[in-house]
């Protein structure tokens, strides 16, 4: 009966007059309440439905969360691949050819950083992303940082570098919104909750007009 009440509006409407006859039987029928008393009952409906109102939001706030981390966990998976694919290409190993207005001192220096970017990819960086992967896309731990002398502002290096620090970044993100997720206690129960508050706030506002229809 909870189920269709809270999600069948035809139910809510029979929730609400239930209530509502109910109350008429306790309130205006049996009780000998004072005019201050029927008064304060205002209050007491306002707050009841302000308080169901809340217990909505609540649980909207929790649902827009969910809905968050979905998307930053495939927006990170994404990532993932894009970079994998990307450090895994045979052009991070750029291969350099040997030219007659190169002196050839130039030549093996570009070459040997070039080299050391190829290495530093397949040996620090590929294996750090896969282990990362393996593990659920955990935030991808530190790794050794690559110095240059003769490549500085290397396409590779930078983008590698940026594309970890971004990543990190919405796995952070990811981790707190499951974090904020995991200490709703409620569970949803917060939504189910502020529909009755509602319908007994509706139901208490219709007796509290009813007694003042009876009294004219």
């Amino acid at each position: 009966m909870l189920k269709e009440i809270l999600t069948n509006p035809l139910y809510a409407i029979i929730g609400v007059f239930a209530i509502w006859q109910i109350l008429n039987l306790i309130l205006i029928g049996n009780s000998k309440l004072t005019d201050k008393a029927w008064t304060r009952l205002e209050y007491v409906w306002i707050i009841i439905g302000f308080m169901g109102v809340i217990s909505i939001i609540v649980e909207n706030d929790r649902n827009y969360k969910k809905g968050d981390l979905t998307f930053t966990g495939n927006w990170i998976e994404n990532q993932f691949e894009s970079l994998l694919s990307f450090a895994e290409r045979e052009t991070v190993c750029f291969k350099y050819n040997k030219s007659d207005w190169m002196p050839e001192e130039e030549f093996n220096k570009r070459q040997a950083e070039s080299d050391k970017i190829c290495n530093w990819v397949k040996e620090e960086i590929i294996p750090i992303l896969e282990k990362s992967k393996e593990n659920g896309f955990e935030k991808i731990g530190e790794y050794k940082k690559l110095e240059l002398d003769e490549l500085n502002g290397n396409y590779a290096l930078e983008r590698i570098t940026q594309d970890i620090n971004e990543i990190n970044e919405d796995i952070s993100t990811r981790d707190n919104l499951r974090d904020e997720i995991r200490s709703n206690y409620w569970l949803g129960f917060q939504y189910s909750i502020g529909i009755i508050l509602l319908i007994f706030a509706f139901a208490l506002r219709l007796t509290l007009v009813t007694k003042k229809v009876k009294q004219k």
